[in-house]
């Protein structure tokens, strides 16, 4: 989910764990996670192209408008491709909000946004996913049968991890790294395990086939400046696509923290990447109440970049996704560690050879032996 506020993408810093591995509760203590996916010791990937043509595509993302913001242009020409694309979105994206009209008008955003990219009428049809025991909405697009969506409906974890009081604080990430067990649908449909998670998204896999699959940032750790949930789902779509071994092209793509980078969408993308996003956010008030209240915001900056993981960039862009990461106080204490470590062993040079001068002389006086 883009952010209701720019001051709600922060940098967090925390102790690292390992994903499914139980960990005592840190609510409301930032944390860092160290990546460790499931199943991934034996798999290698390497980032992809997107594919050319009538390709199909399988998108995994948090929240309705990840993939607008974030995956696009490419959504974008996969749909006018006339490929066969099917997007999951893993979280409702209710943003903490006890009303289930929040998250369901934000459903209605983004199929009224893919049938602008179709360039159809927005009439869809309603399926289920078919998963015994966790019932998915999937909708059809009715003029362009090749284009569907798929609500898992799971609470927004909060850009931190540390989720919401409405949902119990659930949190994708917290299951991710095995601080709770369990995270319930916020429509109470379904619940899951990290494994039952696993088998879910494996499941999309292997009965879509698809030639591509595009995700969120699977490479960076928490407390990054991204969204706890965008990374939580890049990481589970990179375990489950290494469970079915398959050799598709797979693409990560990066969320927050692109607002440094230069923009790259061409004139013609943004134009018709902005329309899309902008006939989405007609039905989430949040986004509406933020553009209303400020003349600058940071979906002007998502609009008009998109970067995928490992692409490469210039000097100055790497730097600056550096400096946004707060790798540069990391950096700058290192360098500080090391600066100590080389004074402290000077210290004991000098003092080494003091002593050795001692020694050489005879006694020292008192004032002499106070300097040591």
């Amino acid at each position: 989910m883009a952010s209701d506020s720019t001051n709600e993408i922060q940098h967090r810093g925390a102790a690292e764990i390992q994903p499914g591995r139980r960990r005592p509760s840190t609510r409301g203590v930032t944390r860092r996670i160290l990546l460790a996916p499931i199943g991934l010791s034996r798999v290698a990937f390497k980032a992809a192209p997107a594919l050319a043509g009538r390709a199909a595509v399988l998108n995994f993302v948090a929240h309705p408008d990840d993939d607008l913001l974030f995956l696009s242009p490419d959504l974008l020409h996969a749909i006018q491709a006339g490929g066969n694309v099917r997007t999951i979105y893993l979280s409702a994206g209710d943003a903490g909000l006890h009303a289930s009209s929040y998250w369901q008008d934000r459903e209605n955003g983004v199929r009224a946004a893919y049938a602008e990219m179709a360039g159809v009428a927005n009439s869809w049809t309603q399926s289920d996913a078919g998963i015994v025991g966790h019932p998915i909405p999937v909708f059809t697009l009715t003029d362009q049968r090749n284009v569907s969506l798929a609500f898992m409906r799971l609470p927004d974890g909060d850009v931190n991890g540390s989720g919401f009081a409405s949902n119990g604080y659930q949190s994708l990430q917290d299951v991710w790294t095995g601080s709770t067990v369990t995270i319930e649908a916020v429509d109470r449909s379904s619940s899951y395990t990290l494994s039952t998670l696993m088998s879910t998204l494996v499941y999309f896999i292997r009965s879509f086939q698809p030639e591509q699959v595009n995700t969120l940032d699977y490479q960076r750790t928490y407390g990054d400046g991204d969204h706890s949930d965008h990374h939580t789902v890049g990481y589970l779509t990179r375990s489950a696509l290494a469970q079915c071994n398959s050799s598709v092209a797979f693409i990560g793509y990066e969320g927050y923290p692109v607002i440094p980078l230069p923009a790259n969408v061409s004139d013609a993308d943004q134009k018709a990447k902005q329309s899309a996003f902008f006939t989405y956010a007609q039905h989430d008030r949040l986004v509406q109440d933020l553009i209303a209240k400020s003349a600058s915001t940071a979906y002007d900056s998502w609009l008009v970049r998109q970067y995928r993981v490992n692409q490469p960039r210039s000097l100055i862009a790497h730097c600056r996704g550096l400096a946004w990461r707060g790798m540069r106080r990391a950096r700058l204490e290192k360098s500080f560690a090391v600066i100590l470590s080389f004074a402290v062993r000077a210290k004991r040079g000098l003092l080494a050879g003091r002593k050795a001068k001692r020694d050489r002389a005879g006694p020292t006086t008192s004032f002499e032996n106070h300097l040591e």
